[in-house]
């Protein structure tokens, strides 16, 4: 009973450690905060804290273990992929402002021909 209850303890660490990562990531998310090096740094240490908590339990089924795992480096991956959705976004409408700009520039000579 003495394994089965310090496996309980080790799986409710864990999860309030993950859910805990994941409000944090998220909230950085929110306030568009994806550039601060200490968040980021926080975030890399509570990511490894979780890997090792993972692999310090003894008993935890092989298949579960790999499940968590995917959570994990789907959780690290949030803030990279952010910064690369916000600069695709940048990108886009740099191209519209480029491009609304060559149609005003257009619509002006045109404008002046007629004149």
């Amino acid at each position: 009973a003495t394994m089965f209850h310090l496996h309980r303890v080790q799986e409710h660490s864990f999860h309030m450690a993950f859910l805990g990562l994941e409000r944090y990531v998220q909230k950085l998310v929110d306030e568009e905060n994806l550039d601060d090096r200490a968040s980021n740094r926080k975030v890399s240490m509570l990511v490894q804290n979780l890997f090792l908590q993972l692999s310090s339990w003894r008993d935890v089924p092989e298949e579960e273990a790999v499940q968590l795992r995917e959570k994990i480096n789907s959780l690290a991956q949030t803030l990279p992929k952010a910064r690369e959705r916000r600069a695709q976004l940048e990108e886009q409408r740099k191209k519209e402002a480029e491009e609304a700009a060559a149609a005003a520039a257009a619509a002006a000579a045109a404008a002046e021909e007629a004149a």
